[in-house]
Formats: C-alpha cells, sequence, structure tokens
C-alpha cells in the first residue's frame, strides 16, 4: 500500500499558504507472507519469502503481540522474541541484510512496553494506534527527508529525497528541466 508520511511542518505550511491542491510525501509498503523456520530450505512460502524480500529497501517485521484464539499462530503460541529471531536467522541464512525496524501488533500499545524485544515499535494494527510513528520510522530508516515546493500558492507539494542530496537532486526530483537548467 501507498501511504501519506505525517508531517506537522506540510501542516503548517498549508495552514499558512491555504493552497487549493495539496499533495503529501509517501511510502510504499509490500506486505510479504510471514517468515517460519527453514523458509531457506524452501520452508512454507521460504524461496517465495526470500525472492520478495531481496526487492525491497528496508524490512518492516511486524511480530504478533496479541492473543486471539480465533485467530491461530503458526507455532501455536505467542513469542515475539522467538518469532523475531526465527526470522532473524532465516534472513541471514538467506543471505539477506538489510535495515531492519522492529513492530509489535498488540491489542494494546501500553500492554508490551516491556516487550523482550528491544527497540520494538509497538502498534495495534485493529485500531491503528501507533501507525503513523510506524510511518515516520519506516521513513527514517529508508533515510528520506522531506522538501517542498509550492506552485503558484495554489498547489503546495512534499517531495522525499535521501538525505544528504543537495539542491540539484532535489530540482531533478521534481522535473529533469529544472536540473537541467538550475543555477543555485
Amino acid at each position: 500500500g501507498i501511504v501519506e508520511v505525517p508531517d506537522d511542518d506540510l501542516i503548517r505550511l498549508v495552514d499558512l499558504i491555504n493552497p487549493e491542491k495539496v499533495v503529501p510525501a509517501i511510502v510504499e509498503f509490500i506486505d510479504i507472507a510471514g517468515l517460519v523456520k527453514d523458509a531457506h530450505k524452501g520452508e512454507g512460502l521460504g524461496n517465495q519469502f526470500l525472492a520478495k524480500i531481496r526487492e525491497v529497501d528496508a524490512i518492516i517485521h511486524i511480530i504478533r503481540g496479541f492473543e486471539e484464539p480465533s485467530v491461530s499462530h503458526y507455532y501455536g503460541s505467542i513469542d515475539p522474541q522467538r518469532d523475531k529471531e526465527i526470522v532473524d536467522l532465516e534472513l541471514e541464512l538467506g543471505g539477506i541484510k538489510k535495515p531492519t525496524l522492529y513492530v509489535i501488533n498488540s491489542s494494546s500499545v501500553n500492554e508490551l512496553k516491556s516487550s523482550r524485544v528491544e527497540r520494538a515499535l509497538i502498534i495495534n494494527a485493529k485500531t491503528g494506534e501507533g501507525v503513523d510513528d510506524l510511518i515516520k520510522k519506516a521513513y527514517e530508516l529508508l533515510g528520506l527527508i522531506t522538501f517542498y515546493t509550492i506552485k503558484g500558492g495554489k498547489e503546495t507539494t512534499a517531495w522525499s529525497i535521501k538525505k544528504g542530496s543537495n539542491a540539484l537532486e532535489a530540482a531533478e526530483k521534481v522535473h529533469t528541466d529544472m536540473a537541467k537548467g538550475f543555477i543555485k
């Protein structure tokens, strides 16, 4: 799915300018089916999973942290640390090294604050609590920053570029012709 990046600066710009059209920065998420033990040997959807994961720029590992009897768990119990370690090992055995953000999907964001998964972001996907934080963290994990253009006071656009990009690269993001005639 393609989602808008929550952006307080864009909100402030829009409040100041009151444009007719606002185009926020976006991040694309690709949902890849879960990874199980021995995926590197072809277990489960192992080979398909590993092939798909090689195509992404970063990994957001969503770990189940909620109890729900009507939704079975592959291993029969909820253990976020175990599930994290299985996926980490399978990625390593599959030769995949990418930046990773660990996210625990819990029925209560406060419930798992003391989770054994260090540095994990806690969300409740059912209610949407914490999802804006997830989008922002994904943006940071990808090394992206935002710059803005205002077209005739009628359109404000937020653009994503890699952190450390220069003004010429930003101009090129807007339009290649802007980069060709770029002066300063």
